[in-house]
């Protein structure tokens, strides 16, 4: 017997096998979109633990060349016991703070070469300086020459790889749903048939046989279907919504920690150095004492650890775009032309 789907329901199970694929397609890109945003922030993190590292040695370097200066003026008599005590503790608590760091910036490099995959035997070193690289506007990397407007935020969420599967989803339930309404027509069985009976007669012919739908319908099942459609179509909506509304949260986290960078890196260079460099030139003249020079360089290292926590927020930002938008890293962070 040969059944005959009058209905013509493969195309409704090739529809519904094809959209799983690619629903399965869409789910594998969204995990290594996740991957690359979660490697993204394990690199810039292991980038600032070491700048943390090499701003901590500054001025623990800072503070012994400070005990050194002050021993030789109190053995000329120019300089209290209690200020080479103080700048012996402050050294001391400095050098702890250092090696705190050390172990801190080791512990983000075993992070990092653990989500990369690479053993431990093999030497290992992330390259880079978050003061060393530019930062990318969004507008930019769009085509847009001020903000993104919303349609383009839009736009950018419409190819988030669990959008897509989430259409994929709605689209294997909608396939399902015509599989049901199509299995409410019956199939029909045709076949050849031969017999032979005692007194030597021998028949042949076609056969055929059909299901009357008439205790089960097929209707149950079908609204069950309609009701699972309806139901991918909502979190289809509400997935939509909340990925248009991550993406425009991250872009805005990402544009304001810019613009304070583009602040920052000026007051740092211009103001912030120039005070430095004129306490050091009065302390040569004679007119203040070492420790205002001491103070001086403490607020400039602070300053510079400021502006590494900017640094830092803005690199956390901006993989947070990679993942809400699906931008890749380079066309937001670019090396700095030397």
């Amino acid at each position: 017997m040969q059944t005959l789907e009058l209905a013509h329901q493969s195309r409704y199970r090739d529809a519904a096998g094809a959209a799983d694929l690619t629903r399965t397609q869409w789910n594998i890109h969204q995990a290594e979109l996740i991957n690359v945003a979660l490697t993204e922030r394990m690199f810039f993190t292991a980038l600032y633990q070491r700048g943390v590292r090499d701003l901590a040695f500054s001025l623990a370097n800072l503070n012994e060349e400070l005990i050194g200066v002050l021993e030789r003026r109190f053995s000329a008599g120019q300089a209290l016991a209690s200020d080479v005590a103080l700048a012996r503790l402050q050294a001391h608590a400095a050098r702890q703070q250092a090696n705190l760091t050390i172990a801190t910036y080791n512990t983000a490099v075993l992070d990092l070469r653990t989500q990369l995959g690479l053993i431990s035997s093999e030497r290992f070193e992330p390259r880079g300086d978050l003061t060393r690289f530019e930062w990318q506007p969004v507008a930019t990397t769009i085509g847009q020459a001020t903000k993104p407007p919303a349609n383009e935020v839009i736009d950018l969420v419409s190819g988030r790889p669990d959008v897509m599967a989430a259409r994929a989803d709605v689209a294997f339930s909608r396939a399902n749903a015509n599989l049901a309404r199509a299995a409410r027509v019956p199939n029909l069985q045709i076949g050849p048939y031969y017999a032979r009976d005692d007194f030597a007669s021998t028949f042949w012919g076609f056969r055929t046989q059909v299901d009357i739908p008439v205790i089960n319908n097929g209707m149950p099942l079908l609204r069950q279907r309609m009701t699972e459609v309806r139901q991918r179509e909502i979190a289809l909506e509400q997935l939509e919504n909340r990925a248009q509304l991550e993406a425009e949260a991250a872009i805005e986290r990402y544009e304001w920690a810019r613009r304070l960078i583009d602040r920052s890196h000026v007051e740092l260079s211009r103001e912030l150095t120039e005070d430095v460099r004129r306490v050091e030139s009065q302390f040569q003249a004679g007119q203040t004492d070492l420790l205002r020079v001491y103070a001086a360089r403490t607020g400039l290292i602070q300053a510079q650890r400021a502006l590494l926590d900017t640094l830092n927020e803005l690199a956390q930002a901006a993989a947070r775009v990679t993942e809400t938008t699906g931008l890749p890293p380079h066309v937001l962070v670019r090396p700095a032309e030397r």
